[in-house]
């Protein structure tokens, strides 16, 4: 074990208590132990979603409606694909269906109604019991908000994927990743219909990565050691994150505490080493 650094893990109390017996037991930790545990990227950013996404949108609700209530039987199926024909949309792209369990699922089944739109208007005409169902199918309004949710939503869509990989080194990546959902959730928070939605994501984003202490270490190294970041972009970061943390902070003090901090980074990696 003395050439094991970290393990990630997601946020289960269990692995919480595994990662503590293992500290007791297994001497010689850096600082004890205290950054042997990095939490997973990817589901920390599914936690942030989940909290938006538990907020029920009266014009996402009725597009999902609409999607479930065709994806039901075959005949419908058919019905809306010769719809797509007759508004000439030559695509292969189907309705995507919702699994609970998966948010990703649920912004690729409103992406690829927002592509179908035209196709739900014709849809209507050929199935009589549509509207009759439902109470209210989607109409052009509905798809323009759900457009603004699909490009909210993107970036957590193309984060995920990024942290995901097998094949190829991320660790140097994961704060320049925290600090772009950091600034694009403060970017969609003064958008009023995502008001209490981005309020909700922001404080489950604190809880993790909302200040510079609560990071893992071993990711601030990670820095140092990528030749195209170095300390200048880890000085770029504390200073970002002393802005959001202490903005009564006079520019010179910001860079003065900056800068102490990228040499307690580099201390602390000798030490390591």
């Amino acid at each position: 074990m003395k050439n094991v650094m970290t393990i990630t893990l997601d946020n289960a109390a269990t692995n919480d208590k595994a990662i503590d017996f293992l500290v007791k037991k297994l001497p010689n930790f850096y600082e004890g132990g205290k950054h042997f545990q990095v939490r997973c990227m990817a589901h920390i950013l599914n936690l942030i979603v989940k909290d938006g996404l538990k907020y029920q949108n009266y014009h996402v609700d009725c597009i999902q409606k609409a999607v479930g209530y065709i994806r039901l039987s075959p005949q419908r199926i058919n019905k809306f694909k010769k719809a797509m024909k007759d508004c000439g949309l030559q695509t292969k792209k189907f309705l995507c269906g919702d699994t609970p369990t998966r948010w990703n699922s649920n912004f690729e089944l409103l992406k690829s109604a927002y592509q179908l739109r035209e196709a739900f208007m014709e849809f209507g005409i050929r199935d009589k019991s549509y509207e009759r169902d439902l109470g209210r199918v989607p109409e052009n309004y509905d798809f323009e908000v759900v457009t603004e949710m699909v490009k909210f939503f993107e970036k957590f869509k193309t984060k995920t994927e990024l942290v995901s990989s097998t094949s190829k080194p991320l660790v140097n990546l994961f704060i320049r990743e925290a600090l772009d959902v950091d600034i694009h959730l403060r970017k969609w928070s003064t958008k009023p219909m995502f008001l209490d939605m981005v309020k909700d994501m922001r404080t489950k984003y604190d809880k993790y990565w909302g200040a510079y202490n609560k990071m893992n270490e071993f990711m601030y190294f990670a820095v140092l050691l990528d030749p195209t970041t170095k300390s200048p972009f880890l000085l770029h970061a504390f200073k970002k994150m002393i802005g959001h943390m202490e903005p009564s902070l006079t520019p010179t003090s910001m860079d003065i505490k900056a800068r102490q901090m990228v040499r307690e980074v580099e201390i602390g990696w000798k030490i390591y080493l």
